[in-house]
């Protein structure tokens, strides 16, 4: 049988209650003859397979047979109503029913995966990874079969419980969970087989985690989740051929879309039907296309366009569309306004009780004139992917939304990069507020980069504007000088904001534009180049973001940052070998974190810091590190690249007003080069020369030390000298003591031992 979790990601369709997933399905190594539950008949040379799924509500089949109620399952059919027809409100105990016929109406054996899928499950509260997936389970009650074949369905998960025989029918309450769910089973031709399948909150203990999702206590709304079914079907053993019947024993289950869709006519129907397509062609038009109410269509952009040059909208949406590309080609949806006068209008719009879903890809937003990536006039947008892109050098808006609508940002980018352009804008809003209907603006994750001045990235306008923004922790702005991440674009309109641990960034081009960014406290990202930190620095808690190719210089003397507490994210720290380590760093700061940083030559601390994920190149008789001024330091998850020797302890000055320093080594890597050019010493050494004496706490977990030649001295050697534990010398490679320290002047732990 399929894993059930995997069919589960690989379907993943977005549906509005329950659909049904369409899937021609085709074997991997060989054509082999698949159907799905609406594909109709597939004709070939040997035969007919077809596969149909008919059901009916609990409803129906309670009070009337079966078979005079039954209807076939469609891409829009809506499934597990309540009683009035309507999506059922989960609570412990609540459940729905269903009863299903699965019918080989064709001339060959077919073997089949029937499936309880589920999606846009959200959490009680970001990271959690609570939903009501957890709480639902699958019982099927009641089989029937019509003819007499034995084994029509099985479970592998349930240690074949459900193993059906005309003479004895299953009919006890057997529960799964919904996320473990499958049915396999076969079907000879012209056989089908009845069940019913029950979805059932079975109350636990902890149900009341699941009673409503709320964030910080402050927003609630009832937790939400979408159903819907799938019938796989391909070829099971039976009939012969010349050399037997287990031709096609290997034949598997595969999912391919419905026929691509290549034309603007193709493009209508499919968004008029619902279900899951693909793309097969760039489509380029001013045709205006709709998904009706009530329908759910999910489009795989596939490596294709679908583009309009501003005439017409795109895309309207009054049932739902979800927006993903499969391929690893780029995918975009545009709106090019450049021949276009007229009132705004949109790539992708969206009115009351319409949903967006955009998983991955890209919106382009361009052009001379007014343009629009997605227009909201009510609805919800859930930017879950890809990126957002507002060009041109008109008026651009990336998501306008007015009239009471929900924007959720829960990944990817939204990037304003209008060239000769000062009204373009990621999220903006008009019309809202207590008289048109507060817009809510929810940032939950991703990245939001305005690369223009003058613009923001999220935005109200006139006295008429008012949107409920909320921003989670971690979220990320990255904005040039003069660019805004969010505000009021005329100075009216109301913005209520909510959320205080999310990050703003400036991205600087020149010195000056770092020195003012830093002096105003703001966090900067760096492009590629060579810059020292300007005094401006001096006193400041800032961020200093790049990439390997930004390179902070410390080569020539130490670098004066008084009193700052700075964290450098993804840089190059680069300095020089040096045999006086401490003359090359930082200087007289308060504080400083190194994440995901390459640090090339020598560098002497001369303060409390950490260093996170970092890498040490050094090459020749120098070490990485100097811990000199550091009154205490802390290496995770770092990588150590030497001649040698990597890390030396020695204390001089301490930032902390005392004579004892603390070093602590986590889970990190030290590699010598293994050319000799160091012999006899240790990855990490330990040393004093100073009075008053200097003490050392230096605790070792988890490290591995590769190379390092350092042998166990003897008791006259001064350089490296060891102590020992019951009489085995310990660390030879690991930690010398190179000045002979007696163990009341320095402590080394490695994994919770104390070694010395």
């Amino acid at each position: 049988m399929k894993n059930a979790k995997t069919m589960k990601r690989a379907l993943g369709v977005s549906v509005l209650a329950m659909v049904v997933c369409i899937a021609l399905l085709a074997g991997t190594t060989m054509a082999w003859f698949t159907d799905s539950v609406s594909n109709g008949i597939n004709e070939i040379e040997a035969g007919i397979l077809d596969v149909e799924l008919y059901h009916a509500t609990f409803a129906e089949y309670f009070t009337s047979d079966f078979d005079t109620v039954k209807k076939q399952v469609k891409a829009d059919t809506e499934l597990f109503l309540n009683a009035q027809g309507k999506p059922i409100l989960w609570e412990p105990g609540a459940e729905a029913h269903e009863r299903f016929e699965i019918a080989n109406e064709g001339n060959l054996a077919l073997k089949f995966d029937f499936d309880v899928i589920f999606a846009n499950a959200t959490e009680t509260f970001e990271g959690s990874g609570k939903t009501l997936a957890d709480v639902l389970y699958i019982t099927v009650v009641g089989m029937d079969c019509e003819t007499g074949a034995d084994n029509k369905l099985e479970d592998e998960n349930l240690n074949n419980i459900f193993v059906l025989n005309n003479s004895s029918p299953i009919n006890e309450y057997h529960s799964i969970k919904l996320e473990d769910f499958v049915l396999d089973g076969y079907l000879l031709p012209d056989e089908s087989v009845e069940f019913e399948v029950l979805v059932k909150w079975i109350p636990t203990d902890v149900d009341n985690d699941y009673n409503q999702k709320a964030d910080g206590g402050n927003k609630k709304e009832t937790l939400k989740i979408d159903l819907g079914v799938t019938l796989l079907a391909t070829q099971q053993v039976y009939e012969y051929d010349v050399n037997g019947n287990d031709y096609d024993e290997d034949a598997e289950y595969s999912e391919l879309a419905l026929p691509p869709i290549t034309t603007d006519e193709d493009l209508q129907n499919a968004l008029n039907e619902g279900g899951f397509f693909t793309l097969g062609a760039d489509i380029s038009t001013d045709t205006e296309f709709s998904v009706p109410a009530g329908k759910a269509a999910v489009i795989d952009l596939a490596g294709y366009d679908i583009s309009t040059t501003g005439a017409t909208n795109a895309i309207i949406v009054e049932g739902e569309v979800t927006f993903k590309n499969s391929s690893d080609e780029p995918s975009a949806i545009k709106v090019d306004a450049n021949n276009y006068t007229g009132e705004l209008v949109p790539a992708l719009g969206v009115v009351d009780g319409g949903v967006i879903n955009f998983e991955e890809g890209e919106v382009v937003v361009g052009g001379s004139a007014l343009s629009n990536g997605i227009m909201a006039d009510g609805g919800v947008i859930n930017f879950n992917g890809g990126t957002l892109i507002v060009k041109g050098t008109g008026s651009s808006y990336g998501i306008f939304a007015n009239y009471g609508a929900t924007v959720n940002m829960n990944g990817g980018e939204i990037i304003v990069d209008a060239e000769n352009s000062d009204e373009a804008y990621g999220i903006y809003n008009m019309f809202g507020g207590d008289i048109f209907g507060w817009v809510n603006v929810n940032l939950n994750a991703g990245k939001i980069t305005v690369k223009t001045a003058d613009c923001y990235g999220v935005a109200v306008c006139s006295g008429l504007a008012g949107v409920n923004l909320d921003i989670a922790d971690g979220f990320e702005f990255n904005v040039v000088p003069g660019a805004y991440a969010y505000g009021s674009a005329d100075g009216l309109g109301t913005l209520n904001v909510t959320g205080d641990n999310y990050s703003v960034f400036t991205t600087v081009s020149t010195p000056a534009e770092f020195a003012d960014a830093v002096k105003n406290g703001e966090d900067v990202v760096l492009p590629a180049g060579t810059y020292t930190l300007p005094a401006e620095i001096n006193g400041q808690t800032v961020t200093i973001s790049g990439t390997a190719d930004t390179k902070i210089n410390v080569a020539n003397g130490l670098d004066y940052i008084n009193g700052a507490d700075v964290t450098f994210e993804g840089v190059t720290i680069q300095s020089k070998p040096a045999g006086a380590g401490y003359e090359n760093g930082f200087a007289d700061a308060k504080y400083a974190t190194f994440n995901n940083c390459v640090i090339d030559g020598t560098i002497g601390l001369d303060f409390s810091c950490e260093f996170n994920g970092c890498t040490f190149n050094i090459s020749g008789n120098y070490y990485n590190v100097w811990t000199w001024g550091a009154g205490e330091v802390t290496f995770n998850d770092c990588t150590f690249n030497c001649d040698g020797k990597a890390l030396l302890v020695y204390a001089n000055v301490l930032d902390n007003g005392t004579n004892h320093q603390t070093v602590n080594i986590n889970k990190c890597t030290f590699n010598d080069n293994g050319d000799n050019t160091v012999t006899g010493k240790a990855a990490i050494e330990i040393t004093n020369t100073y009075t008053p004496i200097r003490t050392y706490e230096v605790n070792i977990t988890e490290t591995t030390v590769n190379g390092f030649s350092q042998t166990v001295p003897g008791a006259g050697d001064f350089n490296a000298a060891y102590g020992s534990v019951a009489g085995s010398d310990i660390g030879t490679n690991v930690w010398g003591n190179k000045c002979q320290l007696p163990n009341t002047q320095i402590n080394v732990v490695i994994d919770g031992v104390d070694v010395y």
